[in-house]
Order: C-alpha cells, then structure tokens, then sequence
C-alpha cells in the first residue's frame, strides 16, 4: 500500500464558511454564471448555470442572482440534500463493496489516492467510479476550487436563512445511474481513462478554464469545452459523457415544469460538471411560456429568436443565449442590425405600468437617454457632460421615490428590487467617471441605457406595479387627502438625501 504524501504536498482543504469569509466575498459579489428566466401562467422562475465548485472569495450572490432567487417560492436543486432519506442513500452508495479492479490498475489507483493525500481506507469500499471522481475534486482543490464554495452552497444558505423549501429535481438512483459504470467491465474502462486524463497536463488548464469562462459567462467557450479538453476522447468517454451531462436533461426539465405550474422556483442548472459543460444552456421553456437570457441589464426576451430543436417532455430543446452578452431581438433598441444607436427611443404603451408618477418618470428618464444621444451626435462634450450630470441625479431621485413607495406598499421583493438598482448606480457612476477623467464614453453609455431601462421596466418594474396599484387604490378610497400627503412626504424624504434641487422635477414643479 502507497505511503500518504508529505502533507505539505496535500491538497488544501476548505476553510469552513465565516463571518469574515462571507463578508469578503460579499464585498466582492458580482453576478457569475448564467441565469435565464421562464414565464408563463403569471410567474416566473429562473435557470441557473452554475458549476460544482467555487473560490472563497465566490461565497455571495451577485445582485441579479440574489434579486431573482429572493422573487421565487422554491429552490429546486438536483438531489434534496436537506432530505436525510437522501443522505442516507447517498452514503449507502458511497459505502457499498467495491468493484472488482484489476491489480495493476488497483495499484495505479491507490498512488494516485496516496497523491491526493486522501484515507486509504476509503479505497477498501464504494464503487471505484466514486473514487476517480474524488481524485479530480482533489485536483480542483489543487487549483482553489471548493464543492463547499459552489453557487448551489450559497442557493442553499440562502433558502435555509429564509425558510424558503427545498426540493430535489431527480432522485438519487437516477443520478446515481448516470455517474456509475453498468458493470465491472466498463468501471474498469472508466478507472483507467480517468486515471490517464488526471495525469495529463492539460487537465489543470482545462479545469482553470472551465472555472474562468463561467466566471466571465462565456457560455460559447463553455460549449466547446470538448473541443479543447481533450478529455472525451474514447467511446467509453463519449458514451459517460453524454449519460452524466445531456441524458438526465428530460427529467429535470419535466420536474421544473411541473414546479413552475404551482410556485416559481428557482433551478441551479448544474449542467457543468467536472468533465464539461456540453447542456450548460436549459432546455426551452414549455408551450405558452416566454424565455430570457438576463444579464447585468435586464432579462432579454428570447421567444423571436430560438432556434427551435427535438421537443422532450413539453419542452423545446434550443439555443437561448449566455448571461455575458446582452441578447437582443429585432425591435429592441439595442438589436445588432444597424440600429444598436438609433436615433431617439420611442415609449411605447407595453412600457406603461399603469402608475402615472412612475410611467412620468421613466419618461423622462427616456427624455435623458435622447437627450444624450443628441449630445453626442453633435459632437458636444460640454452638453454631453451636462445631461450625464442631470440624468444620474434624476435616475437617483427616481430610485429613492420607488423604491419608498414599494416600502409603503410592502412589496415583499422590494430589497431584491433595490439591489438590481444598486448594481446600475454603480456602473452608471463608473461611466461618470471614466468621462470626467477625460474619456469618450458617450456611445458606450446610451447603448448601455438604451437596453437597461426598457428591460428593467418590463421585467423588474412590472413585478412591483400590482401590489402598488392596491396600496394606492386603498389609500384614495380610505383618505382623499392621504394620497397628496404621502406625496408630500416622499418629496420631504428624498430632498434629506443631499440630492435638493432634482427632485421636485420628478413631479413636475420646480424649486
């Protein structure tokens, strides 16, 4: 039996999480992955791609994940680890005999386990497909890469905090099925490729790209991962890699659309696996249903561009677009044909909400966005300046004006709502600067603008306009006078902000 390594050699192991872990990473938190969002039947729900490991400094939601999971009902992970039957079942497999190796490999593989530092105990029981797999989360810990550290971690603390349920999209034999040989033959096959993959050079450069392009949202790089991996080369690699990654697809797809009929969920789509991420994109929403791709500006809608392929279980399968480029679609201000800058934006009666201090807000907030387009047109870095100033502190008054009335109102995702405009305060404001500083972003702002407010009006805004309509509607049937007053009020508290000479404008009246 192989001697343990100098621990010095080993692997590190994962601090566990702290306050002061989880206050770096918050103060680092910024949306990763993908994240695309289903709507039908009046709610929505929401796909996450994520991957099965994450950095310290990854433990926080970004703004946008953290705002989508706090706007649904349920977290749907692949197994319910919450559920002590499934533990239970987990562990029986993990304890069961082992399989039948032969010697020269056996000894191959407890080197390789003496490497990683891991008990040699372990190897005297379980399947040896669980053991390869463990020699390859050892090697990602090599590269700071922790399953402790995964999105699903920190969805699950998440949902834990807020009593919010958890359930499981696939047993745990179906998942089992798809990660274990179907007998000693292919096991063996399996053990040995591993083994030679692992041992590659390659293999930690594939994984540190794997874990970067879904850090930066690369979803196309993500696709092509066996195209540069160099690890699903045999038929037996094929075959595994087809069964763990696409084979269980119809099932969870079926589970979420079932979900999604009762409550919105929320589904970490943990298509990346170690070996790749070959299904990172979910499967397509089921008939009556509308897709977006959401980034850092809003949630795209998808419907008129899909490239529609095999239908499974009331789903289409098809391509839907990566959470690091804005996907547009024809007709959008921001759509790649010839018109990304058009002219003026045009409000149209679908951006409404039915609320007339809002719906005048965002007009003039469009007014701006023209405003700096005409500026720009014109060459005028001075006017340029200028509307930048206005538009920012107005955007800002807006803001604090919606986000006090969804208070008053109770909106219950009314921090989630203030996080995503946070995260735009903050861009909004790098492009203040980096114009202050000298440089021409004037293009790159109202491109940015254009495709943020349109977006955020229809999805973000039209979350919150029912439960303020039923504020509003109470308060005039209960006072006609508390209506001004509240008014009153908002426009007292926004003028305290230091922000005194924009806000009267949100109403029209001067100062």
């Amino acid at each position: 039996m192989a001697a343990p390594t100098n621990a010095a050699s080993c692997p590190p192991q994962p601090t566990p999480p702290n306050r002061e872990l989880m206050q770096k990473a918050q103060q680092r938190a910024t949306d990763r992955g993908f994240l695309w969002r289903i709507s039908r039947d009046g709610r929505d729900s929401f796909l996450y791609g994520t991957i099965h490991a994450g950095r310290p400094e990854w433990f926080a939601l970004g703004p946008r994940t953290e705002a989508a999971l706090f706007r649904t009902g349920m977290l749907a992970m692949e197994i319910d680890v919450t559920d002590p039957a499934v533990l239970a079942a987990l562990h029986s497999a993990t304890q069961g005999p082992p399989r039948a190796l032969p010697a020269e490999l056996m000894q191959s593989l407890r080197s390789a386990w003496a490497a990683e530092c891991l008990p040699a105990a372990d190897l005297e029981q379980g399947a040896a497909e669980f053991h390869v797999t463990q020699l390859a989360v050892a090697q990602a810990r090599r590269q700071g890469l922790f399953p402790l550290y995964g999105a699903e971690s920190v969805l699950l603390m998440h949902s834990l905090r807020a009593q919010r349920p958890v359930v499981g999209l696939e047993s745990v034999q179906t998942q089992l099925s798809a990660l274990m040989a179907r007998d000693d033959e292919e096991a063996e096959t399996m053990v040995r490729e591993t083994l030679i993959e692992l041992q590659r050079p390659l293999a930690a450069r594939s994984l540190e790209r794997l874990a970067r392009a879904w850090e930066k949202g690369d979803l196309n790089d993500l696709e092509r991962y066996a195209d540069w991996c160099d690890c699903v080369n045999t038929p037996t690699e094929r075959e595994s890699y087809a069964r763990l990654v696409d084979g269980r697809n119809p099932g969870m797809v079926n589970a979420i659309e079932r979900l999604h009929a009762n409550a919105s969920v929320f589904a970490p789509w943990v298509r990346c696996t170690w070996w790749g991420c070959r299904a990172c994109r979910p499967s397509w929403p089921p008939e009556g249903s509308r897709s977006a791709a959401c980034s850092d500006h809003g949630c795209s809608d998808l419907s008129r561009k899909v490239e529609i392929g095999h239908e499974t279980g009331g789903f289409r399968h098809g391509a839907v677009g990566s959470l690091a480029q804005f996907v547009t679609y024809p007709g959008d201000p921001c759509h790649p044909t010839g018109n990304s800058f058009m002219a003026h934006l045009n409000w149209t009666p679908d951006l409404e909400t039915g609320i007339r201090e809002i719906d005048g807000q965002h007009k003039r907030i469009v007014d701006y966005i023209n405003q700096l387009y005409d500026a720009r047109d014109h060459h005028d870095r001075e006017a340029v300046g200028a509307v930048i100033d206005e538009m920012v502190d107005y955007t800002l008054s807006h803001f604090a004006f919606e986000e006090s009335l969804m208070s008053d109102a109770g909106y219950m995702f009314a921090g989630p709502h203030k996080k995503v405009h946070e995260l735009f305060t903050r861009k909004v404001g790098e492009y203040r600067m980096r114009f202050e500083a000298g440089e021409d972003v004037a293009s790159e702002l109202h491109a940015m603008l254009s495709r943020w407010l349109f977006n955020h009006i229809r999805n973000d805004d039209r979350s919150y306009t029912d439960s303020v309509k039923v504020y509003l509607k109470n308060v005039s049937h209960g006072d006609t006078d508390m209506k001004a007053q509240i008014k009153e009020e908002l426009i007292r508290e926004l003028h305290l902000s230091k922000k005194r000479g924009f806000f009267a404008r949100l109403f029209g009246s001067g100062e």
